[in-house]
């Protein structure tokens, strides 16, 4: 269950000097965790999946490791014909 919550991104800063994404992940009630956690961009498995309302990514690694069989869920800002936000 905390893999899963922390796949959840709270917001996501990508750093091109340094090659490499922070990303703030979300706690058990949705608030953003404390520390950050960096991947480096060449970590990242290409093809991202997108949806109305999330953007999918995952981290490249051995079939074994845990970590790369969960997906990163990045909220996607989209707006209605009102102009207001679409919940998600």
């Amino acid at each position: 269950l905390t893999m899963y919550l922390r796949s959840y991104v709270a917001r996501a800063v990508l750093d091109t000097r340094r090659s490499r994404l922070l990303v703030t992940g979300c706690g058990f009630f949705g608030e953003p965790l404390q520390k950050d956690q960096e991947i480096a961009l060449m970590a990242l498995r290409p093809g991202p999946e997108i949806s109305n309302y999330f953007i999918y990514f995952r981290t490249r690694g051995t079939p074994i490791d845990p970590s790369t069989w969960i997906w990163y869920r990045l909220p996607r800002y989209t707006e209605t014909d009102g102009g207001g936000r679409k919940p998600g």
